[in-house]
């Protein structure tokens, strides 16, 4: 409700707190956009992470041994070296 007396207007309580009521909605909307990009945001970084965390993971068993392997191979050298030790031997006691 607007009162007019010569140039000057009055403004009625009811308009001011509808036009404060607006700007307090529109603020709200505003801040829950921007609470929104921030979430969508971080989840996307989130969801980016796991994806290269499985892609290293598939990747393990090209870039390390696997202790199983690991463990063969030490017992492959371990009989070599017995070999070599006991033909060694066998030399020593020739001579």
């Amino acid at each position: 409700m607007v009162i007019r007396r010569g140039t000057h207007q009055l403004v009625s309580y009811d308009s001011v707190t509808e036009r404060v009521m607006d700007d307090g909605q529109i603020l709200f909307n505003i801040m829950v956009g921007i609470a929104g990009l921030f979430g969508g945001w971080i989840l996307n970084n989130i969801s980016r992470s796991i994806d290269r965390l499985d892609r290293d993971v598939r990747q393990l068993p090209l870039t390390y041994v696997t202790r199983a392997d690991y463990r063969a191979d030490i017992d492959e050298i371990k009989t070599m070296l017995n070999r070599i030790n006991d033909k060694l031997d066998a030399k020593a006691d020739k001579a």
